[in-house]
C-alpha cells in the first residue's frame, strides 16, 4: 500500500470516526426532543385550545404536523449522512443502482463506533433505512 493510500485510509476512518461521534450527539439530541410534549399540549398529554376549533378544513392535520416537525428535528442528521456519501461516492465512483462494495464500505465506516456483533445483528435494518438516501446521492453526482 502506498503512502498516499495509508493517508487516504487514515483520513478515511478519522472522518467517519468524527462522524460517528456527530451521529451520537445529534441522536442523543432527538431522543430529548422526543422527551418533550408536543407543543400545545399539556404535561398529560391533553390539547390545549384558546378558542373554538376552526371548522374552515383547512388546518394541517396533526400528523402532517408531527412529519413536518419530525422532518426539521432530523434535517441535520440527514445533511451529514448525505454529505458523507457524497464524499464516498466520489471518492468511490459509484454509479445509480450499483451494488458494488462502495456503499457497504461506508455503510460499517459510518457506523464505525459500533462493534462487529451489533453491525451484523442491525445490518439490514441500516442497509434499508441508509441505501435509498445512497442511490439518491450517486444519482444526483451523475447529472
Amino acid at each position: 500500500r502506498s503512502s498516499a493510500g495509508a493517508a487516504a485510509g487514515v483520513a478515511a476512518g478519522a472522518a467517519g470516526a468524527a462522524a460517528g461521534g456527530v451521529v451520537r450527539v445529534l441522536e442523543a439530541g432527538i431522543a430529548e426532543l422526543d422527551d418533550l410534549p408536543e407543543p400545545g399540549t399539556a404535561q398529560g398529554g391533553e390539547v390545549q385550545t384558546a378558542g373554538a376549533p376552526s371548522d374552515c378544513g383547512d388546518d394541517p392535520s396533526p400528523d402532517a404536523e408531527a412529519e413536518a416537525r419530525k422532518e426539521a428535528r432530523n434535517r441535520p442528521f440527514y445533511d451529514l449522512v448525505r454529505s458523507s456519501m457524497t464524499i464516498a461516492a466520489r471518492e468511490a465512483n459509484g454509479l445509480p443502482g450499483d451494488d458494488s462494495s462502495s456503499f457497504e464500505r461506508w455503510l460499517r465506516n459510518f457506523h464505525s463506533e459500533r462493534d462487529d456483533e451489533w453491525y451484523a445483528n442491525n445490518h439490514t435494518r441500516v442497509y434499508n433505512a441508509f441505501r435509498p438516501h445512497w442511490d439518491e446521492v450517486v444519482a444526483g453526482l451523475i447529472l
